[in-house]
């Protein structure tokens, strides 16, 4: 479980030095650091994803000058349903990704959420059909996941951020719903507070076109700073909502062409252990649908989900991991 502090800062103009360099690294990590995918071969050389399956492609950009690179799973709904996998719902044990996978027949997954310390849990409101993880919503999380809509003109999956002033009329119109801290606004301002421990993270976010992504940096990096780097970068993210840091963040892709699980690097647990992969209680799934799902119109940005409540739209109070968990 993390606890978290104040943040509020507002990202920084890209210069054009920065886009030129930063095309030659993509290039450069998409033909050399992800040799073992077979699609490496049939994807154009300019091309900075790399397609794993109809509607899912992996990208892996560099952060900043140093040696972290992050991991981008772009998903498209139209091919994929999200499933909330938890041990309040089976009744089972935490699990690793790997074995969430497995066991639930997953493309990919990544954490759902930060929990509280009875190991199951979340830390803002979590539902998914009629079963209820936590039922209250928590004013400082201002990104609630969401997907499975009752309306079929709206998004198959989106994030949407409380600052838009229908989202609890939304909210109640999704299945699933997982509420977390949001990274970055819709309007694209970093909304972490800069400073602080550095650590690995993982993020979920929707992109301009309504893709969801998947993100994880298994690296220890400092949040505003990857807040900040994630707005610079290719992806055209919009809402970048936290939900996981430390050794529990973590990522599984689980495709016909990759299977691959990265986990979140512990300072001190690598030294002691190696790179364990984190047993965990909850997790966000994707699966492939039976068949392609139309388009739902508004595709870029309405989501959803009924609770308990606390009030109007607030700005991020986001807080770090604190000294006990890296």
């Amino acid at each position: 479980m993390h606890r978290h502090t104040e943040p509020t800062c507002v990202m920084g103009r890209t210069r054009g030095s920065w886009h030129s360099w930063l095309s030659a690294c993509c290039l450069w990590l998409t033909l050399v650091l992800l040799p073992t995918l077979p699609a490496a071969q049939d994807a154009a050389p300019a091309d900075l994803w790399l397609p794993l399956e109809p509607g899912l492609f992996l990208g892996e950009f560099p952060l900043d000058e140093t040696e972290a690179r992050l991991t981008a799973l772009r998903i498209d709904p139209r091919f994929f349903d999200f499933v909330l996998c938890s041990r309040s719902q089976d009744n089972g044990p935490v699990r690793t990704l790997s074995q969430w996978g497995e066991e639930y027949d997953l493309a990919a997954a990544i954490n759902a959420s930060m929990y509280l310390p009875d190991d199951s849990t979340s830390t803002g409101y979590m539902r998914q059909g009629t079963h209820t993880n936590n039922g209250r919503i928590v004013q400082r999380f201002g990104a609630f996941f969401v997907a499975g809509p009752t309306d079929p003109q709206l998004p198959g999956a989106a994030i949407l951020d409380r600052d838009n002033p229908r989202w609890r009329e939304l909210l109640d119109k999704y299945s699933l719903v997982i509420q977390n801290y949001r990274m970055t606004g819709e309007d694209r301002r970093v909304l972490w507070s800069p400073g602080g421990p550095h650590y690995a993270i993982s993020a979920v976010a929707q992109d301009g076109e309504g893709h969801i992504l998947f993100l994880h940096c298994h690296q220890p990096v400092e949040a505003h700073a990857f807040a900040r780097q994630i707005l610079h970068l290719p992806l055209n993210a919009r809402t970048v909502m936290y939900v996981e840091g430390g050794a529990q963040a973590g990522l599984l892709v689980r495709s016909a062409t990759l299977r691959r699980e990265l986990a979140g690097i512990s300072a001190t647990g690598f030294l002691v252990t190696g790179n364990l992969r984190a047993a965990v209680p909850n997790v966000l799934g994707v699966r492939r649908k039976a068949a392609p799902a139309p388009a739902a119109s508004g595709m870029h940005g309405e989501s959803t989900g009924s609770a308990e409540a606390d009030s109007a739209p607030v700005r991020e109070t986001p807080q770090r991991p604190d000294s006990a968990q890296p």
